[in-house]
């Protein structure tokens, strides 16, 4: 291969790497060496369920993340998209990882213990605005 053919390819591959990256197909690298996953203001996925300590979250590129949630876990609170609420994230706690609450932001780590939750963002989901029941006319 000539340097500019070799050049070329490097970023081709480079440009693919990105590009997987950008797609969600490949999970970020975090500090650790467990996997990570930063949506921004766009969900990564949504919380299946939590059994302390034990969580589960359905990723949005149909995989599962499950690891520990330890008392050196950062749980942040989004509170974008609520009328009353103003744009940054307040400390949260194991209470505000409910069923259902979409992951903004997941990292963690392997360690002997298995994967341990190192930071997780969730926004809690709106409660779904209520029916009304018809009037019945006489």
């Amino acid at each position: 291969m000539t340097r500019s053919t070799r050049k070329i390819a490097s970023f081709a591959l480079a440009s693919m790497v990105a590009a997987s990256f950008a797609a969600g197909a490949i999970a970020a690298p975090g500090k650790g060496k467990g996997p990570s996953w930063k949506g921004g203001k766009k969900p990564v996925g949504t919380i299946a369920s939590f059994a302390d300590p034990v969580l589960t979250v359905d990723m949005n590129d149909g995989s599962q993340f499950v690891g520990n949630v330890t008392e050196d876990t950062q749980i942040k609170l989004d509170h974008r998209g609520r009328p009353s609420a103003k744009g940054n994230p307040t400390k949260g706690s194991t209470a505000d990882l409910v069923a259902g609450y979409l992951v903004l932001r997941i990292k963690s780590d392997e360690s002997d213990a298995g994967v341990v939750v190192e930071k997780i963002k969730v926004r809690k989901v709106a409660a779904p605005a209520p029916t009304p029941t018809p009037t019945p006319t006489s």
